[in-house]
């Protein structure tokens, strides 16, 4: 729909409360509203029924909040798009390690700020993790929330700008015992291969 217009488009979207199963796009230009003529499109809109969606509750058991840089520094450094990370926060909170078969960083409480009372293990998949690091460009500190082990996780981005502010959250489901299972056995075939 967004192709309709020309670059110097304005563009209205009209929805109303009586007849909430269509939108209306309207593009106006300069050249088109002295002739009052306008560029209209009515498109009727997709009802979906279906059960609401979200994210179940969890009891967080670890917050950290490091630079964002920090965390993209860390992701990067393992140099995969596939596989999986373990997060590693003992209960005293004196570290936070991320770590898989191939690689091991950890991080000290004075990089790290980290509240916890228990000890977590949480594992979660690179192809997930490597996109969302990327947000780093947006805002200068990223807070990790942990759930119990084997559970899921959260990573949050908060950025301001001069005209907005937002958050940028991102839901993580923990990895399965045989998903790792299967990746560790591919990165042993790999490694066994390029021995020959």
């Amino acid at each position: 729909i967004l192709q309709c217009g020309s670059k110097n488009d304005t563009l209205t979207l009209t929805a109303k409360a009586n007849d909430p199963d269509r939108a209306i796009f309207t593009f106006k230009t300069a050249e088109n509203a002295v002739a009052g003529a306008l560029n209209s499109i009515d498109l009727g809109l997709v009802s979906i029924d279906s059960q609401k969606l979200g994210v179940p509750e969890h009891e967080v058991q670890v917050k950290m909040t490091m630079t964002s840089k920090k965390f993209f520094d860390m992701i990067k450094s393992f140099g995969a798009k596939t596989g999986y990370a373990r997060f590693i926060v003992p209960a005293n909170g004196s570290r936070f390690t991320m770590k898989n078969t191939k690689n091991e960083i950890s991080v000290t409480n004075q990089e790290v700020e980290i509240e916890t009372q228990l000890d977590v293990d949480n594992i979660f998949g690179l192809r997930f993790l490597v996109p969302m690091s990327k947000a780093y460009a947006l805002a200068s500190s990223v807070e990790i929330t942990l759930f119990k082990s084997g559970e899921a996780g959260m990573v949050q981005f908060t950025f301001f700008f001069p005209n907005a502010a937002g958050t940028l959250m991102y839901y993580l489901a923990g990895w399965l015992p045989e998903e790792m299972d299967k990746e560790e056995e591919e990165e042993q075939e790999e490694e066994e291969e390029s021995d020959e």
